[in-house]
């Protein structure tokens, strides 16, 4: 709003760039050199690769014909096969590939075709909401995160950032933003993790709404509007924001994961909405309403708190939605290693939070059987 505008023109802070959805430039010099020595190491060792295995000149022809004999030889050797044994060799990609991307895609599809228009009614649900941004050591990242916040179209919010005990400079710069008014800021002394940061601050958060941000994602300007808009409907509990990747150009493995969050979440958790079964609002933007969080005691203090409590909402019997038009860009591992040590971790949560703390997730009274269906797939 004009307000926040003023303010962070007087602390010489914002990037007004963040008004506007980012699109991607062009790549810099470097960044070119880079691909192109790439390119060129590539080519040299496929060229090597030819001659150390005595391919190169008419061999090669003869090592194209050798792959082209040995695929017909595979596909033959299907075919004279029993149908029974075909169904069993393709009854995996049939089971787990359909239902987690082909069918995901075509649901999709019919949505966007069948989706309604806004109503008047929807722009003019306008609750007060409290962001609470849980910080650690994230003195590189979260003056965009803050900038990007307070440069949103929607004004009527409070932002609670909770430093977790960081050694950066984390402290002193959101000092700056609470000196203009812009923010809450709360220091811990001692380190309690994420979960007790977000309990922390929703102590002093007074929104109907409770926003959780990571304090390293770029929110884009109309997000917190369309993640308040489901709220019209009383039954819903949470909303997960659409979070895209804002490090793709970093590595092969950000890339990756820039195709695998564009799948998994900008288009499955779609479908998952619709369907009723979505189960987790994500850590980095999910919105829940006040009175649940204080009904369940905020999070508890333990890795995949998100997922934790998105499920003892829907216990409570309250909807879990996806807003695809709430966008934010997050940072992930740069790195296979990092991103090894990562899935792993969410693994493990998912693996004990569905098996162990909510082990009824089979008991249809408290979960449906579609929620079932998804742990399972």
């Amino acid at each position: 709003n004009t307000d926040n505008h003023m303010k962070l023109k007087k602390v010489n802070t914002v990037d007004f760039s963040l008004l506007k959805v980012p699109k991607e430039g062009a790549l810099p010099k470097d960044k070119k050199y880079t691909r192109t020595v790439l390119a060129l190491t590539l080519l040299v060792l496929i060229i090597l690769s030819y001659v150390y295995f005595g391919v190169c000149g008419t061999g090669l022809a003869v090592f194209f014909i050798d792959i082209d004999d040995y695929f017909y030889e595979c596909v033959d050797n299907i075919m004279a096969r029993s149908n029974f044994q075909k169904f069993l060799l393709f009854a995996p990609a049939l089971l787990f590939d359909t239902t987690r991307y082909y069918l995901p895609n075509t649901i999709v599809f019919f949505i966007m075709l069948f989706k309604r228009k806004k109503t008047k009614e929807e722009d003019e649900f306008h609750p007060f909401v409290s962001i609470i941004l849980p910080a650690y050591n994230e003195g590189a990242n979260i003056k965009k995160t803050l900038d990007s916040i307070l440069a949103n179209n929607y004004d009527n919010f409070e932002i609670i950032v909770v430093d977790d005990a960081s050694t950066d400079l984390t402290p002193p710069i959101c000092r700056e933003y609470q000196k203009n008014g812009l923010i809450k800021f709360f220091r811990k002394e001692t380190r309690g993790g994420k979960p007790s940061a977000l309990n922390y601050g929703l102590q002093f958060a007074k929104g109907e709404l409770i926003f959780h941000f990571d304090a390293e994602v770029v929110v884009y300007i109309n997000a917190i509007r369309e993640a308040v808009k489901p709220f019209k409907d009383p039954k819903v509990g949470a909303v997960s924001g659409d979070l895209k990747v804002a490090n793709d150009k970093k590595s092969l493995a950000t890339r990756l994961q820039a195709a695998e969050y564009g799948m998994g979440i900008s288009v499955q958790r779609r479908w998952l909405s619709a369907t009723k079964t979505l189960q987790i609002a994500s850590g980095a933007f999910g919105v829940f309403r006040r009175e649940i969080l204080m009904e369940s005691k905020g999070t508890d203090p333990e890795t995949g708190e998100d997922l934790d409590i998105t499920l003892k909402t829907k216990k409570m019997g309250h909807k879990v939605v996806f807003a695809p038009d709430a966008i934010a860009k997050t940072n992930v591992p740069e790195t296979f290693w990092h991103l090894f040590k990562q899935r792993v971790r969410w693994d493990r949560c998912y693996i004990r939070l569905n098996l162990r703390k909510h082990g009824n997730i089979s008991n249809f009274k408290k979960f449906q059987f579609g929620d079932f269906c998804a742990f399972i797939l």
